[in-house]
Formats: C-alpha cells, sequence, structure tokens
C-alpha cells in the first residue's frame, strides 16, 4: 500500500515494471532508504491545534523504543515501548495508515482490559475469523515499561 501511495503521488506507473521492481528490491534486500518526505506525511496528519498540541501528538504517535509493530492490511500498529514521560498508565498503540499516509493513537473502549505498559514484547494479528473479521492485535510477554519486571 505504502509504495503505491508514494508512486501515485510521484505519477510513477504502477505496472509490471514497478511490481518487479518492489518484488526484487524485497526480495534481495538491497535497496533500503530514509525518506524525510514520507515521515512528514504522516506527522502531518497529527496537525491541528497549538505548535505544543502538534508536538505532543507526534510525540505519542513515534516515541518507544523497545516497541513492536504487526501489519494489518494496509494499517500498521505500533505498540508499546518504553515511554519514561508518558503518562498513560496502560499499553500505548498507534495505527499508521499507509494509504492515506496518516497516523492516529488508538483508544481502548471504556469496557476494554488496560494492560501494563510494556518493552520486549511480541505481537500478531490475529486470524479475523476469531474476532468476528474485525482487526485485532494479541500481544504477548515483554515486562514493564517502568518496573522492567
Amino acid at each position: 500500500h505504502l509504495h503505491m501511495t508514494l508512486g501515485g503521488r510521484h505519477e510513477i506507473a504502477l505496472d509490471t515494471g514497478f511490481w518487479r521492481s518492489l518484488f526484487r528490491q524485497g526480495r534481495e534486500l538491497r535497496l533500503g532508504k530514509w525518506s524525510h518526505e514520507l515521515r512528514s506525511s504522516f506527522l502531518d496528519s497529527l496537525k491541528g491545534g497549538s505548535d505544543e498540541d502538534h508536538k505532543e501528538r507526534v510525540g505519542k504517535a513515534t516515541t518507544g523504543s523497545g516497541h513492536c509493530s504487526v501489519g494489518l492490511g494496509k494499517l500498521v500498529v505500533k505498540i508499546g515501548g518504553l515511554r519514561p514521560s508518558c503518562n498513560l498508565p496502560y499499553l500505548h498503540a498507534a495505527v499508521f495508515d499507509l494509504e492515506a499516509l496518516q497516523v492516529r493513537e488508538v483508544e481502548l473502549s471504556s469496557n476494554s482490559e488496560k494492560p501494563e505498559r510494556r518493552l520486549r514484547h511480541a505481537a500478531c494479528e490475529v486470524r479475523p475469523e476469531v474476532t468476528s473479521r474485525r482487526p485485532a492485535v494479541l500481544v504477548l510477554g515483554g515486562c514493564g515499561d517502568v518496573t522492567k519486571e
């Protein structure tokens, strides 16, 4: 999804050559690069309100070494990680939409469990048959980011 979105923004033909190149780069792992343009596109989706509000939203979405990420179709869910200045007492998650180039925080419903903040954990997608066809992520192991237990 991400490569298609970026290709469309730069008017690159999404033809057989595009897909062949993408496949080879992924298989051979010879090309990886940082894209400031891509990072800016995601972070621009967090604009609104004051500069301080924007800075806080960017920090919430991007902070957290020791996190893990799971792909769900056109979405990537970033889960947990070390967040020493975060006041949120439970696990943090952010969703990166690879098609819209947007990022948003996940809000747990009022009746949801509120698991302890984690780092050094693993996560995986839960099969849609188990969740009534709704996307879901299972978080396993790790330790508390405050207690390290």
